[in-house]
């Protein structure tokens, strides 16, 4: 008998749920009917001056705003930010010239990336970025305004971007022994990332 019920309240609803949006939307209807009719208030000034309302309706048809999708430059890499909290609310950071740190293996602790981050915008591309990593990260970001990004790659993705900026590939021995040459960086013209993908472009004059 229990399933019985079940049905019953599936049934009822669906019948509420049906009625709402049938409420809604001949309340709609109503409120645009309403801004279309120009009331007459026999003056002549007045009603010469027809005034134009848009509707939710034609709202909703607008198109994004220009720019909104615009593709970024640079070459596309399949994959993100490593940590949703790098993420800002726009859904999409960017940067100018960046240095690139790319790391063939795990940044396990914050402790690894710590001395690397000033005021320059820095891209560390990792094979795994540990969460607290990423959290402590973000907080960077928010809180000093620090221009850091981290993802994690594939290896034949941490080569290709190896390629592109002319970043020497660190091991994570590396990275825990503090051995960060400056000879390691690669160099990007500009980065852009969200949480799928990140574009790489090379710098419009090669560096020294």
């Amino acid at each position: 008998m229990a399933w019985l019920w079940l049905v019953g309240a599936l049934i009822v609803g669906g019948a509420l749920l049906l009625a709402a949006v049938t409420v809604d939307a001949r309340r709609r209807r109503d409120d645009e009917r309403a801004l279309s009719e120009v009331r007459q208030h026999d003056v002549a000034a007045v009603d010469a001056h027809v005034p134009a309302y848009v509707t939710q309706a034609q709202i909703d048809e607008l198109p994004p705003p220009a720019g909104s999708t615009a593709t970024p430059e640079g070459r596309r890499f399949p994959f993100g930010l490593a940590h949703p909290d790098l993420l800002p609310a726009r859904g999409r950071v960017a940067h100018g010239a960046t240095r690139v740190l790319v790391v063939d293996g795990e940044v396990t602790s914050m402790r690894q990336l710590i001395h690397l981050i000033d005021d320059e915008p820095l891209l560390v591309v990792a094979d795994r970025v540990a969460d607290e990593v990423g959290r402590t990260l973000a907080a960077n970001v928010r809180r000093l305004g620090k221009p850091v990004l981290a993802c994690a790659a594939s290896p034949g993705d941490l080569l290709e971007v190896a390629e592109v900026v002319g970043a020497e590939i660190l091991t994570a021995d590396d990275l825990r022994a503090g051995y960060v040459p400056a000879s390691a960086y690669g160099h990007a013209g500009s980065v852009t990332a969200d949480r799928r993908h990140t574009w790489i472009s090379q710098p419009t004059t090669p560096r020294p």
